[in-house]
């Protein structure tokens, strides 16, 4: 006001975090250091952790346990593993992948393919919407959820599907593209 700058129209707040179930407070001594939480498991677990529970409308409760948790599973067992399975793809072209994943016509091998194709199709506007709609924890578990536990609406058959192939990590363990690699008849697939 001071400044003769407009007043914000709309603010931006987060839930309240727990612990214990119980509303946090200096007087019960329920409280939580976000420097010794950040020392302990360090800036980018926690960033992901309060993006990944934390939210705008609901409160959420804070354990050690569930920073733990989060991390070995989202970010180490799920994204790390991933990216480790496509980086480190003994003998394909991963750059030669990604061109010819964006091309929009991919040699397909299979429903399963199909199915999987669509889903990271669709992923896309399912975050932005969830973006759009302020909630950046749900758009985060939408992609998480993709890597290792899927639950979205595909195409038939498979419609309201939670089958594990199409979990990413599932399907890259099933479809083994590193042991394709000496078959002249696969290396489309792996192009």
């Amino acid at each position: 006001m001071a400044l003769d700058l407009p007043l914000p129209r709309q603010i931006l707040t987060h839930a309240h975090w727990t612990l214990g179930h119980e509303k946090m407070s200096k007087s019960t001594g329920n409280v939580v250091n976000p420097f010794f939480a950040i020392d302990r498991f360090g800036v980018d677990a926690m960033r992901y952790y309060l993006a990944h529970d934390g939210g705008i409308r609901d409160d959420a409760d804070y354990e050690n346990s569930y920073i733990v948790d989060r991390y070995k599973k989202g970010l180490q067992g799920g994204l790390g593993n991933l990216a480790s399975r496509i980086m480190r793809g003994k003998g394909w072209n991963v750059r030669k992948a990604v061109e010819w994943s964006t091309t929009g016509n991919p040699p397909a091998d299979g429903d399963l393919a199909k199915y999987h194709r669509a889903l990271l199709m669709k992923l896309p506007g399912i975050v932005t919407e969830k973006m759009e709609g302020l909630n950046s924890g749900a758009a985060l578990k939408m992609i998480m959820n993709t890597i290792y536990k899927v639950q979205l609406q595909l195409p038939s058959p498979l419609q309201h599907t939670s089958d594990p192939n199409l979990q990413t990590n599932v399907y890259m363990q099933n479809t083994q593209p590193w042991d394709l690699v000496g078959s002249a008849e696969t290396s489309d697939q792996l192009n």
